[in-house]
């Protein structure tokens, strides 16, 4: 019958088997957040530009722009945070960024 050795590692070895150990895991954790962010957050990597017209409002533009399931007031927000918009008033001319 055959005895199992252990392996013991020299601190150093356990600290640089530690380190390698956390940057495969901080690797993989920001791969998954990067690539799913924006699936799940709503974000889409196309957004369409719109130049305002008169009598434009953003709740008929996140309508217009919209999919059907998502709610209006969640389109509006991104709409205001993409353009940096505080007032939700819109002038004719404006070009705007539509996710």
């Amino acid at each position: 019958m055959r005895t199992k050795k252990k392996i013991r590692l020299k601190k150093s070895s356990k600290n640089i088997l530690l380190f390698w150990i956390v940057v495969i895991h901080l690797t993989f954790y920001l791969s998954l957040t990067c690539s799913l962010g924006g699936q799940a957050f709503g974000n889409q990597d196309s957004y369409t530009e719109v130049v305002v017209k008169k009598g434009d409002t953003l709740w008929d533009l996140a309508e217009k722009h919209s999919s059907k399931n998502q709610d209006i007031r969640k389109t509006i927000y991104e709409i205001k945070k993409l353009n940096n918009l505080t007032e939700p008033y819109l002038k004719p001319g404006d070009l705007l960024i539509i996710p």
